[in-house]
C-alpha cells in the first residue's frame, strides 16, 4: 500500500477536489511510465470530476512520446448510458493500457477484469440530511476505512496489484471504521410514515438497529404534520395520511400525486414523480451540453422509468384518485407543484443567487437546468447538491404569491 500527500479538509472542498484531480493525474502518469502492464482504476466523486480528469489525462497524453500514448481512457458512472458502461469490461487493444475513471459504483457493484493498479483520493459523494435546515444534499466526504480497504481490494483480483492512496497514512488512521448507516444521514419522513402505518406510535422510543438522532425524528414528524399526513394526536390523518402511506414514495412526492388529483393534472404529475423516482434518463456529456439543452437529446434508463409510471399509476387508480390531464394549462401543474413542494421554495436575491425560504440557505440553480440562464424570481426544487456551491436541481418556476395561498399552514406562520 502506498500513501501520498493530499489531505481532506471540509473547509475547502473545491480546493481539495482540484488538488485530488491533479494528484490522480500525476499518479496515473507515474504508473503509466514506470509500472508494468496492467489497467488502472481511479476512484472519483462524480461525473463532473470524471470529465475533468479525463480531459487532463488526454491533454497530458499528447505530451508523451508516441510509443507511450497507447492508452484508453474510459469513464463509468451510474448515469452513463449502458453501452458506454460496458466498454470498461472489454479487453484493451494489444499493447494498450486502460485507465478507468469511476465513482464508488466500482467499489462493490461491479468487478472489472484486468485491474492491477488502483488510485484512491479518499473521497466519496454521499447523501446527507441536516435536521437543522431540513435539507437533504449530496456532499463530498472522506471515505471510511472499510471503503478504503474495499477500494484497495479492487487491485490485483486476478494477481498481484498495487493501491495508491492520495493522502498520508496518518489521515487513514483518522477515518471512521465504517460508513455511517443511511438511516443516520437521510430524511426519515418516509421511515416514520411507514412506522405510523404499522401502528407504531412512539417513534422516538422505537428500537432502531441504528438509532437516528432525536432531532432528525422530530423534524420528520413536523414535516409530515405540515404535509397534512398526521393529526394533532400524531396519528395518520384520513384520508390523506393513509393514502400517502400506501404509495412507495417520498412523502412530498406522494402528497404531490394526491394534490394533482384535485388540480386535474395527475397525468402530468405521474410522469414527473416517476422521473424523480429513478436514475436520471438524461445523459449530458460536457462536449454536447449546448446541443443537449436545445434538442433534449437523451440516453435513457427508460425501462426503469416506464416501470415506475406503471407501478405508481396502478397505486393511484386503486386508491380511486382522479387521473386527468391539464393539457396545455401548465399553470395548474405549476400551482400543484408549489402546493406540494412549498418547503423547497427559493426566492431570487439581488446578487442573482437564491435563498431557500424554509432554511435561509443561499443556493444557485444547477448549470444543467434549463432555467440556469433565465433565473425566475421564485422557484421550487426537488434536490440540493453541495459541491463548491449549493446547487438546486429539478426546479420549476412558481409565483411567490402562490405560497401563502396554497400552503397557509406554513407561510402564514412564517409571515
Amino acid at each position: 500500500m502506498m500513501f501520498r500527500g493530499v489531505c481532506f479538509t471540509e473547509e475547502n472542498q473545491k480546493l481539495v477536489i482540484r488538488i485530488s484531480n491533479r494528484s490522480c493525474l500525476g499518479q496515473w502518469n507515474m504508473i503509466h511510465l514506470e509500472e508494468g502492464a496492467g489497467d488502472v482504476l481511479v476512484f472519483l466523486t462524480g461525473q463532473e470530476e470524471i470529465e475533468s480528469v479525463e480531459r487532463l489525462v488526454l491533454e497530458k497524453l499528447q505530451q508523451l512520446p508516441e510509443e507511450k500514448r497507447k492508452l484508453k481512457v474510459l469513464p463509468i458512472y451510474s448515469s452513463l448510458p449502458s453501452e458506454k458502461q460496458m466498454q470498461v469490461f472489454m479487453p484493451a487493444p494489444t499493447g494498450f493500457r486502460k485507465v478507468i475513471l469511476a465513482t464508488n459504483i466500482a467499489e462493490t457493484s461491479v468487478t472489472i477484469p484486468g485491474i492491477k493498479y488502483v488510485i484512491d483520493p479518499g473521497l466519496v459523494k454521499a447523501r446527507t440530511y441536516s435536521a437543522r435546515t431540513g435539507m437533504e444534499s449530496l456532499v463530498v466526504v472522506p471515505t471510511s476505512k472499510a471503503q478504503a480497504l474495499q477500494r484497495s481490494g479492487r487491485a490485483g483480483r486476478e494477481g498481484p496489484g498495487k493501491c495508491f492512496r492520495l493522502y498520508p497514512e496518518r489521515e487513514f488512521e483518522k477515518l471512521s471504521d465504517s460508513t455511517v448507516p443511511e438511516i443516520k444521514r437521510c430524511n426519515l419522513s418516509k421511515v416514520v410514515l411507514q412506522l405510523k402505518a404499522l401502528g407504531v406510535d412512539d417513534i422516538i422510543g422505537f428500537d432502531f438497529m441504528e438509532k437516528p438522532s432525536r432531532e432528525a425524528v422530530i423534524k420528520s414528524l413536523k414535516l409530515l404534520a405540515l404535509l397534512g399526513t398526521l393529526t394533532e394526536e400524531s396519528r395518520l390523518s384520513k384520508p390523506v395520511g393513509h393514502q400517502m402511506a400506501r404509495l412507495p414514495l417520498d412523502p412530498t412526492h406522494a402528497k404531490a400525486l394526491i394534490l394533482a388529483s384535485q388540480f386535474n393534472c395527475l397525468e402530468e404529475m405521474l410522469i414527473a414523480v416517476a422521473m424523480l423516482s429513478v436514475e436520471s434518463i438524461f445523459y449530458a456529456p460536457r462536449e454536447k451540453l449546448e446541443e443537449v439543452a436545445v434538442d433534449n437529446l437523451f440516453q435513457m434508463h427508460f425501462a426503469c422509468f416506464l416501470a415506475a409510471v406503471r407501478q405508481i399509476r396502478e397505486n393511484v387508480e386503486q386508491m380511486g384518485l382522479h387521473v386527468a390531464s391539464c393539457g396545455d394549462d401548465m399553470l395548474q401543474f405549476r400551482r400543484c407543484l408549489a402546493a406540494a413542494f412549498f418547503l423547497n421554495a427559493a426566492l431570487k436575491q439581488p446578487d442573482g443567487t437564491y435563498r431557500v425560504l424554509s432554511s435561509g440557505q443561499s443556493v444557485q440553480i444547477h448549470p444543467s437546468s434549463v432555467l440556469f440562464r433565465t433565473k425566475p424570481d421564485c422557484l421550487i426544487f426537488d434536490e440540493l447538491v453541495r459541491t463548491n456551491h449549493n446547487y438546486i436541481r429539478n426546479v420549476s418556476r412558481v409565483d411567490y404569491l402562490w405560497l401563502p395561498e396554497l400552503a397557509p399552514q406554513y407561510y402564514t406562520l412564517k409571515e
